[in-house]
């Protein structure tokens, strides 16, 4: 078979394969158009999730007429000078979206430059474009695409559902959005207003983020800002206690432009190691701004990706600037933790029958004479009630926590016998309770203001209890201690520049294949930092002569083994270095180590104890969260116990 030319139409269906994979995509290229032609207002109307029509409306500087007809050429755009390559400051700049949307559906453009008093209308059908021809429009410029893959039938069978795509979409107008408050972005699928944003005047990035990902995040989340030589980091992460079950929620932009990138993940994904649980993910929003020369955005047709010059320095501004503000933070925690442990108050109340019997007898009037509204009494055949505060879950084993079980409620007359002097509730011995009258007065006092205050008892050698100015703090004694031991050998081992070795007595030997032994001798140096000696022995061996001091443990040739055949192809595909793998590694061992070195649940400690801890929590960087990313420790105001109680 010859060699031979493909024609123009050809050629752009296949580069369409690329460029345009679903409604999305046409979506994508064209609101782009619009930001690089200076819109403030953008309208996007889907038909049946853009499969029968997309429509892309905006008021930006618009399309001369003698440009039209180039537009829409392949390779032919107004945002690249040839000298200019490595200075890429807009979205577009490929000059292929055009030419590709009009080579698999049926492309309309209609647009009037702010120069020129006429619009102008052109029209594209499988490759070929009509005559230009006069129209009737205001200043900008619509862009118009009907039958998407009417000439490429196959990509048809590829979309999902129509619910599917206009999501797509929207949480593509969404991403959009959130760095562009400047610009009025809506969305109209099928008739219907999907999104309607208004512009926002100056740098209000906060009030759109509040708009697009709701009040919850803006309450969940603190603020990030770093910088470091030619880079800077700005904008909003989750607290540890607020995630998500999927890992879409990370809204990562450089130099506003939206990309989904491994290196920008990963920086993620480790600086929340050790903070959240398995399979949950925070909810992040980073602008990084960089010197254009310094990312290459020419990576993927699509745009999406971006490759840094100096991705070690990105990586590491990015861990470093998420992680010290979540330390900074390390007594703020969600208020979906308060939220469901109000749900589950309330649940115990209901269940107990107390808020039931209480409205019982004000609605139906079963008490006599005159109501006691602030003792609340129950009737007599339950006055004999054992009351109890436990609230076991299904995951408690049926382990009794109760606070006071056996307190029983006395008489109507007894009650008032001894209501000019109040007892101490008897108490078991699981349940301590400082006895010295001075020290609780000393504490009562709140001389020194402290974000977890001051405790007052321990509940099941498990939780302690503490007083608050504002309301009350349950701490998870095995948690935060295992918390405060990570840390701890995190300080002193991870943190320093060096791990101590020591040295083996007998060698051990690990067989990598001559790949791999060139690989991990080639990063010797590395391994070196981290306590692990290694040398050559022979063409596909390994001789592991030195293991880190602290980690007698550790199965060093398992973990050489996997930093080996999964760390260098993950790094040679840019998802993760082989320090950040070693980080990752040695943070779990020190995890485990943690686990089993800490306080453990079922030890009574005195009330300096408890308070000692809690004043270690509070001055540890991530003193919220257990190793495991499960919290600490709960706080419930005294708004939030009103509304338990009812009482508002």
């Amino acid at each position: 078979m010859r060699i031979k030319r493909l024609s123009d139409s050809t050629i752009n269906k296949i580069a369409a394969g690329e460029v345009i994979e679903r409604p999305m995509s046409v979506v994508k290229e064209l609101v782009e158009n619009s930001i690089d032609a200076q819109a403030h207002n953008i309208i996007v109307s889907i038909q049946r999730g853009g499969r029968n029509a997309i429509v892309v409306s905006d008021d930006g500087i618009g399309i001369c007429k003698d440009d039209l007809a180039v537009a829409i050429e392949r390779h032919a755009t107004s945002k690249l000078l040839e000298e200019d390559i490595s200075q890429i400051a807009y979205n577009g700049f490929r000059g292929e979206a055009l030419p590709s949307i009009g080579a698999v559906g049926q492309l309309k453009i209609v647009s009037k430059s702010r120069d020129e008093d006429e619009a102008w209308e052109i029209e594209v059908y499988d490759g070929e474009n009509s005559r230009m021809k006069p129209a009737s429009h205001r200043q900008g410029t619509t862009v118009e695409v009907c039958n998407l893959f009417c000439f490429t039938p196959n990509r048809l069978k590829f979309l999902k559902g129509e619910v599917q795509e206009v999501s797509a979409c929207t949480s593509l107008i969404e991403r959009f959005a959130i760095v562009h408050p400047h610009i009025a972005f809506k969305l109209v699928s099928d008739g219907k207003t999907v999104l309607d944003y208004k512009c926002i005047q100056g740098e209000a990035n906060d009030e759109r983020i509040k708009d697009v990902l709701g009040d919850d995040f803006i309450k969940n989340s603190i603020p990030v800002d770093a910088v470091h030589k030619n880079m800077a980091v700005r904008g909003y992460v989750s607290l540890p206690t607020y995630s998500r079950g999927v890992s879409t929620n990370f809204y990562t932009y450089v130099n506003s432009r939206i990309v989904k990138d491994k290196v920008l993940s990963t920086a993620i994904r480790v600086a929340y190691q050790g903070l959240l649980p398995r399979d949950r993910f925070p909810v992040v929003v980073l602008f990084i701004d960089i010197e254009p020369q310094m990312v290459d955005v020419n990576v993927h047709p699509t745009k999406a990706e971006v490759r840094f010059r100096d991705e070690s320095s990105a990586r590491g501004l990015i861990i470093s600037s998420i992680r010290k503000a979540i330390a900074a933070n390390n007594t703020v925690h969600s208020t979906t933790v308060a939220d469901a442990s109000k749900v589950s108050l309330s649940r115990n109340l209901e269940l107990s029958g107390q808020s039931e019997a209480i409205k019982r007898k004000e609605l139906e009037g079963e008490t006599h004479g005159t109501y006691n509204r602030f003792v609340g009494i129950p009737r007599d055949e339950e006055r004999n009630r054992t009351w109890n505060s436990n609230a076991v879950s299904p995951s408690s084993d049926n382990k009794d926590y109760r606070v006071n079980k056996g307190v029983v409620l006395s008489d109507r007359k007894e009650m008032h016998k001894s209501s000019d002097r109040v007892e101490p509730v008897p108490i078991e011995d699981n349940v301590v309770v400082e006895r010295n009258a001075h020290a609780v007065q000393k504490q009562k006092a709140f001389d020194v203001h402290y974000p977890l205050g001051y405790a007052k008892c321990q509940i099941g050698n498990l939780y302690i209890i503490a007083e608050s100015e504002d309301g009350m703090v349950i701490l998870d004694q095995h948690a935060a201690h295992e918390r405060l031991v990570l840390e701890g050998i995190k300080e002193q081992i991870i943190e320093g520049k060096y791990i101590k070795s020591q040295h083996l007595l007998i060698p051990e030997v690990l067989e990598l294949g001559a790949r791999g032994t060139n690989d991990i001798l080639g990063l010797a140096n590395v391994l070196s930092r981290f306590g692990i000696l290694i040398e050559r022995n022979g063409i596909s061996q390994i001789v592991i002569t030195a293991v880190p001091l602290t980690f007698g443990e550790l199965d060093i040739k398992g973990f050489l083994t996997d930093f080996s055949s999964q760390v260098m192809s993950d790094y040679e595909g840019g998802s993760v270095d082989p320090e950040t793998f070693i980080h990752e590694k040695l943070n779990e061992i020190c995890s485990k180590i943690a686990c089993y070195s800490s306080v453990r649940a079922g030890r009574k400690l005195s009330v300096e104890e408890m308070n000692a801890m809690l004043r270690e929590v509070e001055k540890t960087g991530f003193g919220a969260q257990c190793n495991h990313g499960r919290p600490t420790f709960t706080k419930l105001s005294l708004d939030d116990l009103k509304k338990v109680f009812e009482r508002v």
